[in-house]
């Protein structure tokens, strides 16, 4: 294992120039690409697949990576994620501890966070159907598309084309309303 992981370091390195990860350091990259070299390792069965080590490794390096950069850009959003909530009936919202905003020492800044959050309820209240939001709670809560599928008695493909949708909407209507800096 030791020897393959000398002899295919290269790959890696040269595998993770492309990729960029916004607060991580290459190392983290590179650490990702080691992680998919060892999985090539673990799991390469000269038998079973009908390619060399060396085309596999490649593979399984360039999706760890991918995977990553994937993972990181998703939790980017959490603190927008975990602060909206969709039936944000009430003004006196409990906030989340792990909303930026939460951690800001500014009360200005709090103040114009949760006003933000307030503002995007009401766009999701007014844009989304009542599908869609219900789609989005689920989502926000962790649930993935086919218990939300079973929950709301449809197939994963209509959750996934519902998200579709609310990203779509969220997004362009962030676009237009976009807070000053």
């Amino acid at each position: 294992m030791e020897y393959l992981l000398c002899k295919y370091k290269e790959i890696v390195l040269s595998k993770t120039r492309p990729y960029f990860l916004k607060g991580a350091e290459r190392d983290d990259m590179i650490q990702e690409g080691m992680i998919g070299l060892f999985k090539a390792i673990r799991d390469y069965r000269p038998h079973h697949h009908n390619c060399s080590f060396h085309t596999f490794a490649d593979t399984c390096i360039t999706r760890q990576i991918i995977t990553a950069v994937r993972g990181a850009t998703r939790r980017r959003h959490l603190p927008l994620i975990n602060a909206v909530f969709l039936d944000g009936e009430s003004d006196d919202t409990e906030w989340p501890e792990s909303t930026a905003a939460a951690d800001t020492a500014d009360p200005e800044q709090l103040s114009l966070a949760r006003e933000r959050v307030r503002e995007i309820q009401i766009f999701l209240k007014k844009k989304l159907s009542e599908f869609e939001r219900r789609v989005a709670e689920s989502f926000f809560a962790g649930k993935s598309y086919q218990q939300i599928a079973d929950e709301q008695g449809t197939n994963p493909h209509s959750v996934g084309n519902a998200l579709c949708r609310v990203r779509r909407k969220l997004s362009e209507w962030l676009a237009r309303n976009q807070p000053e800096i």
